[in-house]
């Protein structure tokens, strides 16, 4: 029994549900959380992959690395440069997956 002014009951309205409609519920939920842990997944790759780059810039800059035979500038710029290039290619491959 309804005693609102509007003829609504709010949180009292029971919801009639079909079994099909539990399973697209679960098949969405399943598909959310799935999602997220590939996410989540290429999240920790990439900042792995940063984090050894970066360990291994400053390995590679030395002079006993090849830090020694081409100069620490060119070394340097190259890594530069592969850090400019990975950006905006993720830029470009973000807004074309997207669209």
């Amino acid at each position: 029994m309804c005693h609102s002014r509007r003829g609504r009951c709010g949180w009292r309205r029971l919801q009639v549900t079909t079994a099909a409609d539990s399973v697209l519920v679960r098949g969405r939920h399943a598909a959310l959380s799935r999602r997220w842990l590939q996410v989540f997944a290429a999240a920790m790759f990439i900042n792995t992959s940063y984090g050894t780059l970066s360990y291994a810039f400053s390995v590679l800059v030395t002079d006993s690395g090849p830090g020694g035979d081409f100069g620490a500038g060119t070394v340097s710029l190259g890594f530069g440069l592969a850090l400019l290039v990975s950006g905006v290619t993720a830029i470009s491959r973000g807004r074309w997956r997207t669209s």
